[in-house]
């Protein structure tokens, strides 16, 4: 993780800290949901895929949790949580794309 953030050269979007806190609050209960076989629905439309991460204390690693993924196959996670966090993320990712 501490690699790919030294490769980061700009900011484009700044998160409320509170929001940003309530929000990885939910990735715990989004691990819990189910996942869906993968679906076939586009060709060459490569793939987005939106995760979050549980960190383990003891062994020092990542859990990587996924919400959805959408593209040439969509897979989905049957938990609330990742709907919320999925929508929430998919808006600022819209925000990022349409700023002038």
């Amino acid at each position: 993780m501490d690699s790919n953030i030294l490769k980061t050269d700009s900011v484009c979007y700044k998160i409320d800290k509170n929001e940003f806190i309530d929000k990885i609050g939910s990735i715990t209960n989004a691990s819990q949901g189910e996942i869906s076989e993968p679906i076939h629905e586009m060709y060459d439309a490569g793939e987005v895929v939106y995760s979050g991460f549980i960190y383990n204390e003891d062994t020092k690693t990542y859990k990587k949790v996924l919400l959805k993924q959408i593209g040439d196959f969509r897979i989905d996670n049957s938990s609330s949580e990742s709907v919320e966090l999925y929508e929430w993320l998919d808006s600022i990712n819209y925000l990022i794309h349409n700023i002038e």
